[in-house]
């Protein structure tokens, strides 16, 4: 029959949802339900949207560093630093 499933949002998200699914006479439910529909279908609007979360996601995936001296360390801060594309007043 119908299975549970949790999925954590943050919850900005989790409300901007539901306004918009509220404003549109639609709960949460049936929302994922057409999802899925469309996903049984291949429908080629939510193969797009899953093409672009990808795209997000792989964008979104956030770097890993591993300093083996302090050196290494400030030299990458450095690297990333914000302030160091200003120019000098």
């Amino acid at each position: 029959m119908f299975q549970s499933v949790k999925v954590g949002l943050p919850i900005e998200s989790f409300v901007a949802c539901k306004r918009l699914l509220y404003k549109n006479g639609l709960n949460i439910q049936e929302m994922f339900s057409q999802v899925l529909e469309m996903l049984e279908r291949n429908d080629p609007k939510i193969l797009a949207v899953i093409e672009e979360a990808k795209k997000n996601k792989i964008a979104n995936v956030k770097r890993t560093y591993v300093f083996s001296t302090p050196a290494s360390l400030y030299a990458a801060m450095e690297a990333d630093d914000p302030l160091k594309t200003r120019t000098k007043e």
